[in-house]
């Protein structure tokens, strides 16, 4: 019977995984303090952060999305933004989880920007201070409804290609080649559209066969904010088991 009751006691736990950047060191020593307190206020829920995956000798990138495969909510720091938490949101978007973003409010914004880079802003996020203010709502995050995936296909355009502000003779290269390979394509054009939203974004991808995303050299004007856009898009494409060519 105590068994049991073990089994069913683990089985109604609600497990959460806490994606952060490894840097500036601040953020990961503020987070790892609130997991804990948070952890210590509840048996319905135990959240976990990338240093507690048992990664030696395994490829770390591929362990975080184990777990968040494993959980059941996805909590994402985005004080600085970071190519692979943000593909990490994209891809627990991608799977259906939970999802609630933090944001230290202590810590001086560094580039790219939310603002400059979108996504982030229609999302929403929490601002905290310190490991007691982010502790008190870190739970809330089991409580969110899932984001909405449209299953709807695009069967007249099935390709959808992140393109860049600057047309150089690479990026026509791309679109010589799909054109080519007769499909009709859809783009997100920072020319024609500034700012790219979440649901945007969420949309374009679900309704493709297939996702082109080119990143371009961080000598390349705007690199920071095209690449950032290229990590959210290609997180929810491998999260929705889309065709992916980066």
């Amino acid at each position: 019977l105590f068994n049991l009751f073990l089994r069913s006691h683990m089985n109604n736990t609600k497990i959460g995984f806490f994606a952060y950047a490894a840097s500036p060191r601040e953020i990961g020593e503020t987070i790892e303090k609130a997991i804990e307190e948070a952890n210590s206020k509840t048996q319905n829920s135990k959240i976990k952060s990338w240093t507690s995956l048992d990664i030696a000798g395994h490829f770390i990138s591929q362990q975080v999305l184990n777990g968040i495969d494993d959980a059941n909510f996805l909590l994402a720091d985005i004080t600085v933004l970071n190519f692979n938490v943000t593909y990490e949101i994209g891809y627990a978007i991608g799977r259906g989880k939970r999802l609630l973003l933090t944001r230290n409010t202590s810590l001086k914004e560094q580039y790219p920007t939310i603002n400059e880079v979108g996504i982030f802003d229609t999302l929403g996020y929490k601002n905290y201070q310190n490991s007691r203010e982010l502790s008190e709502f870190v739970n809330e995050a089991q409580t969110k409804e899932p984001l909405e995936l449209p299953t709807k296909k695009n069967i007249s355009a099935p390709v959808y290609l992140l393109e860049g502000r600057y047309k150089t003779d690479w990026a026509s290269r791309i679109v010589s080649r799909i054109k080519k390979a007769k499909y009709i394509f859809r783009s997100f054009d920072p020319n024609e559209q500034p700012r790219l939203s979440a649901n945007d974004a969420i949309k374009q991808v679900s309704e493709s066969y297939g996702v082109v995303i080119p990143l371009i050299s961080s000598t390349a004007e705007g690199s920071e904010v095209h690449n950032m856009r290229g990590a959210f898009l290609a997180g929810l494409a491998d999260g929705m088991n889309i065709a992916l060519c980066i």
